[in-house]
């Protein structure tokens, strides 16, 4: 059988050494890539005999997974994403990844434990920069009356000030830079009165591993997480449920990030296909054994 799990964060650039990121470390992902290793090369257990895992995270996580033995399993292929194939945003790599994995080798099972960013910076602007555009703006435009503020906002649904944003957010990076402003490609001057930044969403990626699998022939088998955070148990289970039944996931993994403390890290184990939680996990540990169980079980059907 061949498995890939993605894991840990995906940072996303704001400039050369700034980034927005998230508190994922990568670490459950790892245990369960280093279970599945100890399934694999152990003896007596013919059904996971010649597998191969996949697991495609980030720099950090990778350095996590390191970090918690003396050296990587020989059945254990490593992804870095940063920097993949010259993408920028790491969720734009970590897809571009997960899909090379797919078409290259036929996955069984994809578990997609990462900690996905829902946006990326796409412009970074200084307030310096904002000012002087404005200004630019308005004496481009001085012939339509701009500088006239009863007339601007005195006008019919606010148009003049519409096609000012308008005009503002439509490349607003191209213009700082053709000023000789900031530049998402070098460090950012901390010197400045403020910065504003514009976020633009990632690409969902969860909903497209079915896909990847279909365009290269075949069908995969995809457990999925769902991290909410001070919610009943019933919340967490229908929210859940309703993201495994939305991304045509097998399992979803549910976590309760209030709860995840003190080296606990419960979970709820859902069977998307019936709605049944098949299993509690109290720990990350647990989490991995019940995964490797629950994908024995499967790979018997």
């Amino acid at each position: 059988m061949k498995f890939l799990i993605t894991f840990g964060p995906t940072d996303e650039p704001i400039d050369a050494v700034r980034a927005i990121v998230n508190k994922s470390s990568g670490a459950l992902g790892a245990v369960i890539a280093y279970a599945l290793a100890y399934e694999i090369l152990g003896e007596g257990n013919e059904l996971f005999s010649g597998s191969e895992v996949w697991l495609v995270g980030n720099k950090k996580a990778i350095k996590k997974f390191r970090s918690m033995r003396s050296s990587v399993p020989a059945c254990v292929r490593l992804v870095e994403i940063d920097g993949y194939k010259g993408h920028g945003s790491q969720t734009e790599a970590l897809q571009a990844a997960i899909e090379d994995v797919m078409t290259e080798e036929r996955i069984d099972f994809v578990l997609h434990a990462a900690a996905v960013a829902d946006y990326t910076p796409s412009w970074v602007l200084s307030q310096d920069d904002l000012v002087q555009m404005t200004v630019d703006y308005l004496k481009e435009r001085r012939d339509e009356g701009l500088l006239d503020c009863k007339r601007v906002f005195d006008h019919p649904h606010n148009k003049y000030l519409v096609d000012y944003v308008q005009w503002l957010f439509a490349d607003p990076q191209g213009k700082v830079q053709r000023r000789g402003g900031v530049s998402s490609q070098r460090k950012l001057s901390s010197d400045g009165r403020g910065l504003i930044m514009g976020l633009r969403k990632t690409p969902k990626i969860i909903g497209k591993i079915g896909g990847f699998a279909e365009a290269a022939g075949y069908k995969t088998q995809m457990i999925s997480w769902k991290l909410l955070n001070g919610v009943s148990e019933q919340e967490l289970y229908d929210v859940a449920l309703a993201h495994g039944r939305k991304n045509g996931s097998w399992l979803v993994v549910a976590n309760d990030l209030e709860q995840i403390r003190d080296g606990k890290h419960p979970a709820l184990i859902i069977d998307v296909a019936s709605g049944e939680v098949v299993a509690r996990p109290q720990n990350k540990v647990r989490i991995a054994d019940e995964l490797v169980k629950l994908m024995a079980k499967k790979g018997c059907e």
